[in-house]
């Protein structure tokens, strides 16, 4: 199990990898969508570190809800501290929360 684990971690760090900037292309996101639940989950979580800036990984749910906009089944999901991942054109991007400076 132990080595299962391992291939496991390394496939989802070249998923994550296949990522790389934001918003990634469409082929990565197909590809991570695609991918095993546990490589693609584990490849997301490391994308929307890195793609927010966030101190802390998102939580399993968003990981999840965020893994179906890549696999075309929502167009986007809503993540804590107010970020968005939408889907568009086939590829994924991170949205900022939105600010009280709207004017408003």
């Amino acid at each position: 199990h132990a080595q299962l684990r391992a291939a496991r971690a390394d496939q989802g760090a070249a998923a994550a990898a296949a990522l790389g900037p934001d918003p990634p292309d469409a082929r990565a996101v197909a590809a991570v969508a695609a991918s095993d639940e546990v490589v693609a989950v584990a490849a997301l979580r490391r994308w929307l570190r890195s793609a927010s800036a966030l101190d802390y990984p998102p939580d399993a749910a968003g990981v999840r809800r965020v893994l179906s906009v890549a696999r075309g089944e929502h167009k986007a999901t809503e993540l804590a501290g107010g970020w968005r991942v939408a889907r568009r054109d086939g590829r994924l991007r991170m949205e900022p929360p939105m600010t009280d400076d709207a004017g408003w």
